[in-house]
C-alpha cells in the first residue's frame, strides 16, 4: 500500500478506476436504451440499471479511498 502513498501513482489509480466505473455505467444505460430494443425488444432493462449504478458507487467509493490513501 505504501506505493499508493505516492501522489503520482495515486492520481493515477484514482483516475482508472474513476473513468472505468463511468465507462461501465454509461455503456450498461446506453445499453439498456437502444441495444435491448435491438436484440430482444426488452426495453428498460431497470435490473441491469440498478446493478450497474451499484457497482458505479462501489468503485467510486473505491476511488476515494484510493484518492484518500496519499493523505494519510
Amino acid at each position: 500500500m505504501d506505493m499508493l502513498k505516492n501522489e503520482r501513482v495515486n492520481n493515477l489509480t484514482t483516475a482508472v478506476i474513476f473513468g472505468f466505473a463511468t465507462f461501465n455505467f454509461f455503456n450498461s444505460v446506453g445499453g439498456m436504451l437502444f441495444g435491448d430494443w435491438f436484440s430482444s425488444g426488452e426495453a428498460w432493462a431497470w435490473s441491469a440499471f440498478w446493478t450497474s449504478l451499484v457497482v458505479y458507487a462501489v468503485l467510486i467509493v473505491v476511488a476515494w479511498w484510493v484518492n484518500s490513501m496519499a493523505k494519510g
